[in-house]
């Protein structure tokens, strides 16, 4: 009897976590992956989850006493050997919170919260986050600590400029999806950050291969684990790895640079004269004519003192400064990059720009590198002067209106963005780099009409 007693004890214990506060049974996920947020609009939002075996009954309940219902898929993923399972809400209220959790077999998971968008006359609130990668336990950390910071700034939704996990091979997508951004793994668990943000991913060249220089599987690696607008590619590969969407006033078009290193025909082009090209002018039209504020998403810096902005860097990031005019020409707004491990601000404009470098006048165009989101910073390559050089003597004035000072530390960083109304035809939008310290670096603004 005693025996008995005791045995019942211990499982009494192992269930409630009562006498070691270690034990936490009740915080480990029931789900390979848990669920995260994709593609939000003012009207839908796309929930996805992995589970390691087939479920046949995988639905996500919402609303605010989850008095709603839709349907999920239950898809056999070969690249991962895991169980994909996407439901896309539809009908939805703009810029509403609606309480989700999701159902898989007999399991059913976590409470989270996800938020549509605002429409065209509200505020919002990003976060740009670059090269947080997954090499290693120390860089993981680092990862998981200022996506932590982010997230507590209350964003609306988030995007990676590329280089988030170290290959484009299912180990480090484990390691970014269930250590970093989700709460999946039992051993080292993440951050609910993906659960209650959209998070939009870019190609970096970490992501676009497996090392070995496979493209296809590292393709469909990206292409299984995210669900941003598709691009209509006659190719179904690269249906995803570049894209547009719109959140409130603003325009983000996401671009994929990889030709820029791998061989033709294996990834999309970017030149002009290709599909990408073609797609590209097509959304700055439309962007142009709908937004108060166009983004560049772009994994390479084409005006960076770093190692990737050498003109004869294996990259050739310097080879997309091509795309400079093209940008003006449609008045974007910001380029979002990174590849280079540091922090910089950059601009380009008009001929005579480079005489006051003001970065809020709307004809001026500001490239901000935010590469340190992890990875360990770096400091400017030897000899930038000479790339970076407006007048091309390597000489000032510069193209660099800020650098960060904190090579070889620890810390790491993102770029906050607030696009704010200031009155019925003006817009404002807020950038500062936040350290993970709390400090905050190269803080300004510029200003548009609507």
């Amino acid at each position: 009897m005693r025996k008995c007693f005791c045995l019942f004890f211990l499982v009494f214990l192992l269930i409630t976590g009562c006498g070691d506060d270690n034990i936490t049974p009740f915080t480990v996920s029931p789900f390979y992956i848990e669920p995260y947020l994709q593609n939000v609009t003012q009207n839908s939002i796309t929930v996805e989850w992995w589970t390691d075996t087939e479920e046949k009954n995988n639905y996500v309940m919402y609303g605010s006493s989850f008095e709603y219902s839709e349907a999920a898929t239950d898809e056999y993923i070969t690249e991962t050997g895991k169980y994909l399972h996407r439901a896309v809400i539809s009908n939805l209220a703009p810029q509403t919170a609606y309480k989700y959790r999701v159902h898989s077999g007999t399991v059913t998971g976590k409470e989270y919260v996800f938020h549509t968008s605002v429409n065209e006359m509200n505020n919002f609130h990003f976060a740009v986050l670059g090269d947080g990668r997954t090499d290693n336990d120390e860089i993981i950390t680092r990862h998981r600590s200022i996506t932590q910071v982010a997230m507590k700034q209350g964003i609306d939704f988030a995007v990676h400029t590329g280089d988030f996990v170290t290959l484009g091979v299912q180990e480090y997508w484990d390691r970014f999806m269930r250590r970093i951004v989700t709460t999946s793994d039992p051993n080292d668990p993440g951050i609910a950050f993906a659960s209650n943000v959209p998070y939009y991913l870019v190609m970096g060249n970490h992501e676009d291969s497996d090392g070995k220089g496979n493209t296809e599987n590292s393709f469909k690696l990206f292409n299984d684990y995210t669900d941003p607008p598709l691009n209509n590619s006659a190719n179904p590969l690269w249906n995803k790895c570049y894209y547009s969407f719109t959140y409130g006033v603003a325009t983000f078009i996401s671009i994929n640079s990889s030709a820029n290193y791998l061989p033709a025909g294996s990834v999309p082009g970017w030149k002009e004269g290709s599909e990408q090209y073609t797609w590209l002018v097509s959304e700055l039209e439309k962007a142009k004519n709908n937004s108060v504020f166009t983004f560049i998403i772009i994994h390479e810096s084409p005006y960076c003192r770093g190692e990737g902005g050498e003109p004869d860097d294996r990259n050739h990031a310097w080879d997309l400064r091509v795309l400079d005019p093209l940008f003006r020409q449609y008045s974007v707004d910001g380029v979002f990059s990174s590849h280079d491990h540091l922090v910089e601000h950059c601009l380009t404009g008009p001929a005579g720009f480079e005489a006051n470098m003001d970065k809020k006048d709307p004809a001026n165009l500001n490239y901000i590198v935010m590469g340190d989101s992890g990875i360990t910073s770096q400091n400017a390559q030897q000899g930038w002067e000479s790339w970076m050089s407006v007048k091309g003597n390597s000489l000032p004035p510069f193209y660099t209106t800020y650098f960060y000072d904190w090579a070889q530390s620890t810390h790491c960083s993102f770029l906050d963005v607030r696009i704010e109304k200031q009155s019925d035809s003006i817009w404002r939008c807020t950038c500062k780099i936040i350290r993970d310290d709390g400090n905050i670096f190269d803080e300004f603004y510029f200003e548009r009409s609507r």
